[in-house]
């Protein structure tokens, strides 16, 4: 009996404990968060939903010190969340805006009531004007944007990116036929075997030339033994490797409805 009094007791601590810590972090519950944060204040955070049903707003208010970092899905609901709080909010701010629509609806706003607004380009790659990619120019722009600088400055990598290139179209061509994502079908590609990805690529017609112009001319049950276009596949799929892990974010937006 009193061994299961003392189990129970170091349970409790050790919840409480970590409860605590929790709370140290910030880490609250929705139930938490509207017991603990104010419902009235300079900037709308969140409504929450509540174990007893109801939706309240908690707000951040402007006298409090510290950061403040919001994340929110991209997603219309939460944008418009977004907006409204980057409207009130009365301080600094530092914004993650991929698309720049976050600065198209509150730039102008806050430059007038709150200070200067400034924008950075960072890295974008817009996926639209790409999907062309059969077209040897279009190809080109996606080979620059998906090769790493360190893997352009290569010794090798002259001699590879034209091959690259061709397979890149073959690749587009493969995806208007078979009506699959170009995107996705590189990364497949990438995790394919090169008798087994070549051979697929050929059996449409067009995309057979620049296979042929991949392989120096060779079909591809010949092309597995030539060392160059071996190394020229494999230096290619490993440069694609790192985007393996976004597979799902190269997603069109027709393969997102079904």
């Amino acid at each position: 009996m009193q061994k299961n009094i003392q189990t129970l007791i170091h349970t409790w601590r050790r919840a409480r404990q970590h409860k605590q810590h929790r709370l140290a972090q910030g880490r609250l519950t929705a139930n938490e968060a509207a017991t603990r944060l104010p419902d009235s204040g300079e900037m709308p955070l969140a409504r929450l939903g509540v174990s007893h049903g109801t939706m309240p707003t908690v707000y951040a208010t402007a006298d409090k010190r510290g950061h403040l970092l919001i994340v929110a899905p991209p997603d219309r609901t939460w944008r418009e969340q977004l907006c409204l709080t980057l409207t009130h909010w009365p301080g600094a701010a530092l914004v993650v805006d991929p698309d720049g629509q976050l600065y198209r609806q509150t730039g102008a706003i806050r430059q007038k009531d709150r200070g200067a607004v400034y924008t950075l380009p960072g890295y974008r790659l817009r996926a639209y004007p790409l999907l062309r990619l059969w077209l040897p120019e279009v190809a080109f722009q996606l080979h620059q944007f998906l090769m790493p600088p360190e893997a352009q400055a290569a010794p090798a990598a002259d001699a590879y990116r034209d091959r690259a290139i061709s397979l890149i179209c073959a690749v587009g061509l493969y995806g208007t036929a078979t009506k699959r994502n170009p995107f996705q079908l590189l990364l497949d590609m990438a995790l394919t075997d090169m008798l087994t990805a070549l051979a697929a690529l050929e059996t449409v017609p067009e995309a057979r030339l620049h296979v042929r112009h991949f392989t120096k001319g060779q079909p591809p049950q010949l092309a597995i033994y030539d060392a160059a276009t071996v190394q020229a596949f494999a230096w290619f799929s490993q440069q694609l490797w790192r985007y393996q892990e976004a597979y799902t974010l190269f997603a069109m937006p027709e393969d997102k409805r079904t």
